[in-house]
């Protein structure tokens, strides 16, 4: 029983770590994310995680709830993050216009999933909500 719990947190560390590294690499990137660097982070989050990016933008959003219900709020949170960004550096990537809205409309999605599962409030999320609400006005 004990040797499972370990097991447990050290695989809940081991993809908290895989999301903060895919952070870090887009993060700590010029301003533009090259192709190969956004087919990357695909590959990595349909590894650990099994879905990809694009499987969450042609996602409904029950199937959204669906793929995420397992998902460790603290993977959600650095998800959240990890979207929040390559929303935000859009401009740089191969992300069509159409998929943007839905990428943005999905990040919302994820943030009130995690506050529905959480007991914290987060002032950074509700900022994040604030701001991709506003993408999505702007046309």
């Amino acid at each position: 029983m004990e040797y499972e719990k370990d097991y447990i947190q050290r695989e809940i560390q081991r993809l908290s770590l895989v999301l903060q590294t895919l952070i870090e690499k887009i993060t700590g990137a010029s301003s533009k994310i090259p192709q190969d660097n956004f087919n990357e982070i695909d590959t990595i989050l349909n590894i650990n995680f099994d879905f990809s990016i694009e499987e969450l933008i042609n996602a409904t959003p029950r199937d959204l709830n669906e793929k995420l219900k397992e998902i460790h709020p603290a993977h959600l949170e650095k998800l959240i993050d990890l979207l929040y960004i390559l929303i935000n550096k859009s401009e740089f990537t191969t992300i069509h216009s159409a998929n943007l809205h839905k990428l943005i409309s999905i990040d919302l999605i994820l943030i009130k999933i995690l506050d529905d599962r959480s007991k914290d409030f987060s002032i950074a999320r509700m900022q994040h909500k604030l701001e991709l609400e506003k993408h999505l006005k702007t046309p």
